[in-house]
């Protein structure tokens, strides 16, 4: 079964899985990476980077992506910081919205920020190295047509903290959004990683810049798995919760249960 990322379903050819968008940037990092210091061992299968590549990935990949020790179990992968003792990435970003109808959670700064709460510099690449080198394994399965249905991906917690006037603050993810239908905050609960896909040698998320998504959006990298991920008019951003317009903040990503998938796939 193919990925058609265009539809976000199942295409022909079910019984050929293919080499996953996890592997193929696996795959590239396993080439391309450069580690000072520190030995990193990377299995890659021969069999399957045979003509793959990604005409979008940016340079640095293709020469070298620096990963610096910065700590015990704490490492730097470009502007993502890896803890694995906690199994978790931090990524920087800034509020972009605090207000309105929303679709997106997070996007980069070239995204689709007139619909994202949060917004960051950091490239999509950098953060999927560093949920693979975490142990996520994201998905090849396609996205069910029912909205009742689970997504298929890693589950993982979204915290975001900040500091103002001294004092930081920490609230997870689901906090800072409201839904308009149910007249509530967003759930609590886990979000799924499922590692945006690959078209014709394009990695989606870097292109498009959708990081995570409060839409269901195949081609982001990180999904809302709620009911109502299918409803672009019930989704709004928590206003009296979110800190000022272009507060600096830290997203913290985690993977939970050592990776427990919403879904085999």
């Amino acid at each position: 079964m193919n990925l058609d990322c265009a539809q976000g379903r199942a295409t022909e050819d079910e019984d050929d899985l293919g080499p996953s968008t996890s592997e193929r940037l696996m795959e590239m990092a396993g080439a391309f990476l450069a580690v000072p210091g520190l030995v990193v061992l990377l299995v890659i299968s021969p069999a399957r980077a045979v003509g793959q590549s990604f005409t979008n990935a940016p340079t640095d990949l293709k020469t070298n992506l620096p990963l610096q020790q910065i700590a015990t179990g704490i490492f730097q992968i470009g502007q993502v910081r890896l803890d694995k003792v906690q199994k978790t990435i931090t990524v920087p970003a800034f509020v972009n919205m605090t207000a309105g109808l929303i679709e997106y959670f997070l996007v980069t700064s070239s995204g689709k920020t007139h619909e994202s709460v949060l917004r960051t510099d950091v490239p999509p690449y950098q953060i999927h190295l560093a949920m693979l080198l975490l142990g996520a394994k994201g998905t090849t399965n396609a996205f069910p047509d029912d909205p009742a249905k689970p997504l298929p991906g890693d589950q993982i917690g979204i915290a975001v903290r900040w500091k103002l006037s001294g004092k930081e603050k920490q609230f997870r993810g689901e906090e800072l959004v409201f839904n308009t239908k149910t007249k509530a905050v967003m759930s609590k609960g886990p979000w799924v990683y499922n590692g945006s896909c690959v078209i014709d040698g394009i990695f989606i998320a870097q292109e498009q810049g959708s990081i995570i998504s409060v839409m269901e959006d195949a081609f982001a990298m990180i999904n809302n798995p709620r009911s109502g991920r299918e409803d672009d008019k019930i989704w709004i951003v928590r206003s009296k919760k979110v800190p000022p317009l272009d507060t600096p903040v830290e997203i913290v990503i985690s993977l939970n249960n050592g990776g427990a998938k919403s879904r085999k796939g």
